[in-house]
């Protein structure tokens, strides 16, 4: 049997130039990647290979199909394949006439063999797509894109980025249900313990107003012969290139990544060498005279039970589906999420986003409160969002995108600054109360895993501010208890429990148990720091990524001397939180070479108190002045950024960010500040290993042990659980 090899991806880089903040254009990168599975030849099997023509545009601009190119094809559905579907939704439809099909000249034995699985796996490999390739179900082009025919109740699940287009039929995935249309979605899937995969199911139409099938010539006898048909496309960001910056997530994706394209690296790096991915049978017949092009994407058929899969409990269904039929005109939903860490939160929130938005409502509204592990904002930041569906990883689209309105807390934890964090809520629910004048939609509002002492307080004057009318609490019942006791004295709404995530063999949501995850909470949050740092604007609706070291990427140069007070592209104030006892003549170490959040102060509101520091000039702001600068309905996040030096000669500071210039500069009326909180920038952007030399020291790194100088040891501090006062 044939290993499957993966392409190591492109390098993207920025061209060698100073970027002056004013400038109207920004560096981005647009990286190519992809990786093909090697295919094992079979002289009986064959999937018809043609060009995609599908969406050629002449030379006025207008979409044209292409008929230069037919296609014949017998289409034969195995009966074992038709009942092969998800055994807890016994939902298989009787009414398909499986005699209609014509006949395939194969044997039923024949057939059989033709889809089973190539290698042997042992018993701790669990079945994950049972869909089976076939040269009747599938059409590949030469554009590297896959066409696939499916019946009631099959499921595919992919490792790797694609573009899904559901071109005849319905399938579900990740709480959606949807129906053909010409519209795209992105998903991020890496299938190594990040996060759960996302499983397409083939289902039954609920709609048939809402299909809009889309016919072309190389899926036309799919389209006759199947109850869904699909079109996965190769659709690259540059975000497995990941691996280039930092070695502790070079398995993220499950296949080999790096220079040498033909490596292999399994999932579990101490176990046997066994294959991850089946071998398809499938041999490519190309009519087109141009090379297939190799795909970002890759089917996976068994995996290790360890793997994770995105299947919702029944009961999740049950509660959006009466949530729904609330109606959302006069009382719109507003769903408080409640439970302790690790209890599914995030994926039940991202489960009922994808519901809404799959139930003809036309917008819905995101409150992430948890600055631990947010959706789409990095760490130490809590925001408002008006979200798309939701298919991919939280590290694949942090960068604030369809963001109305953010607010750093600078940590990721509120327990420093508990009454600073509740005045932030209360801000964005005011934001959220402001965009339900014109229309009504439903709000999901996702909270801290803190759930006991000064965390359970916090969660009750959430409720408080946000007013719900529905609470769902997720996880064991004993971490409910103290809630259920507390939040009964602020409201009289109902607490429903719901199932938390369990392990594999709950045949429900499939989880990987918290002893087999392969990365821990905090090595998620590096993640999600380290690909926000390398985004890039893109036209689509999906991120780009570039992989170029902070070390080799050219900094925006923003001033910041008294010259440049009326500009509001300058930075106007710099603060530290909890800085008290910090000289004003060490503010430049403390800020040089670390993250901070690029601040927006309405300036005519809010006057900003300054002291210069006697070295640099820098614009200080004392911690005891910073509250009164930072207040919520006066200033906003715009995301964060990286201080690469400061020049004291030119007056500027150079800022590594990948916040666009339109961003910053669409208000005139705005001061900028930059707050460093408790936020880390991940050591591999500190440190190059392809720039690395020995004879010269790496700015802010030691190599020497610890201990070797003032302040490197680690600060151990004791934390008494704050109550009610908050103090």
């Amino acid at each position: 049997m044939k290993r499957k090899s993966a392409v190591s991806a492109l390098l993207a880089t920025r061209k060698n130039k100073n970027i002056k903040l004013d400038d109207t254009a920004s560096s981005t990168a647009s990286p190519s990647e992809g990786s093909e599975p090697s295919e094992l030849a079979n002289p009986d099997v064959s999937v018809i290979e043609l060009e995609d023509n599908s969406n050629i545009e002449d030379e006025n601009g207008l979409n044209q199909q292409s008929t230069d190119v037919a296609v014949e094809a017998t289409v034969v559905i195995d009966e074992n394949d038709v009942n092969a579907g998800n055994e807890e939704d016994e939902e298989i439809d009787d009414e398909v006439e499986f005699a209609s099909f014509p006949p395939s000249g194969l044997s039923s034995r024949q057939r059989s063999k033709s889809i089973e699985a190539a290698v042997e796996f042992p018993e701790d490999f669990i079945t994950v797509s049972t869909f089976k390739q076939n040269s009747h179900n599938t059409v590949k082009l030469t554009t590297g894109s896959e066409v696939y025919g499916m019946v009631k109740g099959e499921t595919l699940a992919f490792n790797g980025e694609y573009q899904l287009t559901i071109q005849k039929g319905a399938v579900r995935i990740m709480g959606a249900i949807l129906h053909a249309s010409k519209r795209s979605y992105h998903i991020s899937s890496p299938c190594n313990g990040t996060h759960a995969l996302p499983v397409i199911e083939c289902v039954q139409v609920e709609n048939l107003e809402l299909v809009e099938q889309t016919t072309t010539d190389y899926n036309e006898q799919l389209i006759d012969s199947y109850r869904a048909v699909i079109k996965v496309e190769s659709a690259p960001t540059g975000l497995r290139n990941v691996v280039n910056l930092a070695p502790n997530f070079k398995n993220l994706w499950g296949l080999s990544e790096g220079p040498n394209e033909d490596s292999q690296t399994d999932l579990e790096d101490d176990k046997e060498e066994i294959p991850l991915f089946e071998d398809d049978e499938v041999k490519s017949i190309s009519t087109g005279s141009t090379t297939p092009a190799k795909p970002s994407f890759q089917i996976i058929y068994r995996a290790p039970a360890s793997i994770a899969l995105f299947k919702p409990f029944r009961s999740w269904y049950d509660m959006a589906a009466k949530t729904v039929a609330l109606g959302f005109d006069n009382d719109p939903p507003k769903v408080l999420v409640l439970g302790p860490k690790s209890s599914g939160k995030s994926s039940f929130c991202r489960f009922l986003t994808n519901y809404f938005l799959a139930s003809e409502i036309n917008q819905c509204h995101y409150l992430e409160l948890d600055p631990g592990q947010p959706e789409y904002c990095p760490p130490g930041t809590v925001s408002l969002h008006s979200p798309e569906f939701n298919f991919s990883p939280s590290f694949s689209h942090s960068n604030f995108r369809n963001s109305i309105r953010a607010h750093t807390i600078g940590s990721t934890s509120p327990k420093d600054h508990p009454n600073v964090y509740l005045s932030y809520c209360r801000d964005l629910y005011r934001t959220y109360e402001k965009t339900q004048v014109k229309s009504q939609s439903p709000l999901i509002i996702n909270t801290p895993g803190w759930t006991r002492g000064l965390g359970v307080d916090l969660l009750a004057d959430i409720t408080s501010i946000v007013q719900p009318n529905i609470i769902i609490s997720l996880g064991p019942d004993d971490s409910q208890t103290e809630i259920r006791a507390v939040l009964s004295r602020r409201t009289d709404i109902p607490v429903t429990s719901l199932e938390s995530v369990l392990s594999y063999n709950s045949n429900a949501y499939l989880s990987a148990p918290s002893s087999a995850a392969k990365y821990s909470a905090s090595e998620l949050r590096v993640l999600q720091t380290l690909t926000y740092f390398h985004s890039a604007s893109s036209p689509i609706h999906s991120l780009k990524f570039n992989s170029t070291h902070l070390t080799e990427t050219v900094p925006y140069s923003v001033p910041y001397g008294e010259e440049s007070s009326s500009n509001p592209l300058a930075i106007q104030g710099i603060a530290i939180t909890a800085s008290e006892g910090i000289n004003p003549e060490d503010v430049s170490l403390c800020v040089n070479g670390a993250v901070v959040a690029v601040i927006s102060v309405d300036h005519e509101t809010s006057p900003i108190p300054i002291q210069r520091t006697p070295d640099e000039s820098l614009p200080y702001i004392d911690p005891n002045d910073l509250q009164s600068v930072l207040i919520p309905d006066t200033c906003k996040c715009l995301g964060y950024a990286v201080v690469q030096s400061i020049d004291v000669a030119d007056n500027t500071i150079r800022l590594l960010t990948p916040i666009p210039p339109s961003v910053i500069s669409q208000n005139d009326r705005q001061k900028l500040v930059l707050l460093r909180g408790r936020l880390q920038l991940p050591l591999w952007e500190l440190w190059n290993p392809s720039l690395d030399d020995a004879s010269s020291p790496a700015p802010y790194l030691s190599k020497s042990g610890p201990g070797s100088a003032p302040g490197s040891h680690r600060w151990r501090v004791r934390r008494n659980v704050l109550r009610r006062g908050y103090a």
